[in-house]
């Protein structure tokens, strides 16, 4: 069985959820967390079989301008010990007013679609909590670099 989540349902004041430890978790779909605009903290953390998160996940549709693309307001992202291999630049945008982005123990490609992780969120990782980069692979990212 696959699970994977497609879309929660509008939850306009949700500021906290937590995906994780969830051993059937294979997918995070396009808009899955699109309504949860409140949402400020997301651990996706320890789900050993994710490893796909949409880069679409968070966007929607503005609501007072349905032309306009939102995200919420995350200040806290754990993603920790998944199995994701790439995170789209574009999947949250305010990465650099970020408080905590973590995003450990996954196997990073090594490739062109992921430079931006090491050309720009490494540095607002190594900026905001430092201690977090102790735990991620900067090797193999930077064999390709």
């Amino acid at each position: 069985m696959k699970l994977s989540f497609r879309e929660f349902p509008p939850l306009k004041q949700l500021t906290f959820l937590s995906l994780s430890y969830m051993s059937q978790l294979k997918v995070i779909g396009r808009g899955a967390f699109s309504g949860l605009e409140a949402l400020q903290e997301i651990h996706i953390t320890n789900n050993l079989h994710l490893s796909y998160l949409h880069a679409r996940a968070f966007m929607r549709n503005d609501t007072d301008n349905p032309e306009r693309i939102d995200w919420p307001p995350v200040k806290r992202l754990y993603l920790h010990n998944n199995n994701i291999s790439y995170i789209d630049a574009q999947l949250l945008v305010q990465w650099d007013t970020m408080e905590v982005i973590d995003v450990r123990v996954n196997p990073w490609a090594c490739d062109c679609a992921n430079r931006w992780l090491l050309l720009t969120l490494l540095p607002i990782i190594e900026r905001t909590t430092p201690a977090i980069l102790n735990n991620i692979d900067r090797t193999t990212l930077n064999e390709e670099f």
